[in-house]
């Protein structure tokens, strides 16, 4: 047989006050000129009965349900992609909410309805997430509903966390300095038409420009940039190193 829900009513029955004043000590209200035996005596009852408060109630009386909604495209179902959902569960957790994750495929149908199905849930705000990091199309929220965009950017909510590129950029190519290359590197993958789009990626145009101010401040020199999409790589020589724009760059072998 289901063990009873323990109720505020029973929490004030124990403790020998009201429910009123059971409920000023439960939620912390400073105001409540009780005693401090009061305060004691609530809160031994609420521990002894194993008291949780309601949520739902509570979210009714002060509009906030301490809920988090966090809407993917392949993020949650991509192993590669799973350190953004940790992190986000992680720092909820710490800040006592919970999180709905939604997956959406990439299917913008899906994204709405996944948006709708939080909002009916009263989330208290929305993590926008994808795989890619790039500039994406979102409907438009109710007024008041906070939206942040996770490796990802919108124009019309300009609050983002996209990974540091520029600084990817310039430790690749420290890397290989460090190991004793300095001329004759190629760029492999670069793209103009990624660059400038932003739908395709918010954060190549940011790496390429690392790895550029880096490569100019280490004296390093090219002979030749390969390019992906349409086109033969320009390659004039065989590189002594390479490294990809378009991915990691492991650190060489001493030459």
């Amino acid at each position: 047989m289901a063990r009873k829900r323990v109720t505020l009513a029973d929490v004030a029955a124990r403790s020998g006050m009201s429910i009123a004043a059971a409920s000023m000590i439960l939620n912390g209200r400073p105001d409540t000129r009780l005693s401090q035996d009061a305060h004691d005596r609530v809160h031994a009852a609420a521990r002894e009965l194993g008291y949780r408060p309601n949520v739902a109630a509570r979210g009714l009386r002060t509009a906030k349900t301490h809920t988090i909604g966090f809407v993917s495209d392949v993020v949650a179902t991509t192993r590669f992609a799973s350190g953004l959902i940790r992190g986000a569960l992680a720092a909820a957790e710490a800040a006592g909410h919970v999180v709905l994750v939604a997956e959406t495929g990439g299917e913008s149908a899906r994204e709405a309805e996944a948006i709708e199905a939080l909002l009916d849930r009263q989330v208290d705000g929305i993590i926008f997430a994808t795989m890619r990091a790039r500039e994406v199309f979102l409907p438009e929220l109710p007024d008041g509903t906070p939206a942040v965009m996770l490796n990802a950017t919108n124009t019309r909510y300009p609050r983002s966390v996209l990974p540091d590129e520029e600084a990817g950029g310039r430790a690749a190519i420290e890397l290989l300095a460090q190991a004793g290359h300095r001329h004759d590197i190629v760029l492999v993958g670069q793209n103009d038409e990624v660059e400038r789009d932003l739908f395709r990626s918010a954060t190549v145009a940011r790496r390429v420009a690392g790895i550029r101010g880096r490569w100019l401040s280490t004296g390093s020199s090219s002979r030749a940039r390969s390019r992906s999409g349409s086109g033969s790589p320009r390659t004039a020589t065989t590189p002594s190193a390479a490294c990809s724009t378009t991915g990691s760059c492991p650190a060489p072998s001493s030459a």
